[in-house]
């Protein structure tokens, strides 16, 4: 049921160093006197061209809608526009797949790299999505984009793009302080405690809804663009107290993506509801933000 992969630089450091598989190569790569970066690189895109033809049967089955596989760019590029630009343009060219995806972190640099991005045809997975004022302004980019592509007689179904909201971090950050507000003085915030992410994803779907039935980007649909489907990121669940499913029952819904570790997707498997519960309790979502 698995229908993409995503990868950082953290996943592959785990891969790497918690492993021998990689050893060989390596070894093979230093005696050709390749550095740390370049080693690196050359192992990572070897494995998003192997997981991308794995996934290459999904995508042509889902007429280019799933099947893909993300790297990303350099995170020291994240707020330089013309470099995130020129980095992404290189990946995308080398790896030379169509259901490749370049993360993108969603900076204000790396924002305009988005908009850029699209209106060249390059598919973006717009990573690091913290609140709804970003959120904004990546789907804003990625309108722009296909409608410079549009102008510039582009093919739009070929253009794919994800924007990963990230959830359980919010969560680890909201809680502290809530805790730290609770000792200090009034406990009546000790109900939000795990409450926030979910919170701010639902309405992250709910922009998603009223930005993507509208009138603007009816036009582009009309000619083949698809949606820029959220995507719920960072959804193992890092507080024990809390359900280890709790980031993936609560945010099923039309058009979205779950990139889940294999321990929440076994757990998922084994106990998880399936249940459409993205539209459900919004007006408790907005309370919970407020």
């Amino acid at each position: 049921g698995v229908t993409g992969v995503t990868s950082n630089p953290t996943i592959f450091e785990k891969a790497i160093s918690g492993s021998t598989d990689y050893d060989e190569a390596m070894v093979s790569l230093a005696s050709l006197g390749y550095d740390s970066k370049d080693t690196y690189e050359k192992l990572a895109m070897e494995d998003i061209c192997s997981v991308a033809d794995l996934l290459l049967p999904t995508y042509d089955l889902t007429q280019g809608r799933d099947g893909y596989a993300s790297i990303e760019v350099n995170p020291r590029l994240a707020h330089n526009t013309g470099a995130t630009i020129t980095e992404a343009e290189r990946l995308f060219s080398t790896l030379n797949r169509p259901n490749i995806m370049i993360k993108v972190p969603a900076t204000p640099e790396g924002i305009t790299a988005v908009r850029a991005l699209i209106s060249k045809g390059v598919n973006v997975n717009v990573t690091l999505i913290f609140s709804l004022e970003a959120y904004a302004q990546v789907m804003e980019a990625y309108l722009s984009g296909l409608e410079n592509l549009c102008g510039s007689g582009g093919e739009l179904d070929r253009v794919a793009s994800v924007a990963s909201f990230f959830v359980s971090r919010v969560d680890t950050v909201v809680d502290t302080l809530l805790q730290e507000y609770s000792r200090q003085g009034p406990k009546e915030s000790a109900h939000l405690l795990g409450k926030v992410a979910i919170a701010n994803a639902k309405l992250a779907y709910k922009s998603f809804r009223a930005t993507f039935t509208g009138a603007r980007f009816a036009a582009l649909r009309s000619r083949g663009a698809k949606v820029q489907r959220p995507l719920w990121a960072s959804t193992g669940t890092k507080n024990p107290a809390y359900s280890d499913v709790l980031y993936v029952d609560n945010l099923i819904g039309k058009d979205t993506v779950n990139t889940m570790p294999p321990a929440t997707m076994v757990a998922f498997m084994d106990h998880g509801q399936l249940e459409h519960t993205l539209e459900q309790g919004e007006a408790e979502a907005e309370q919970v933000m407020k």
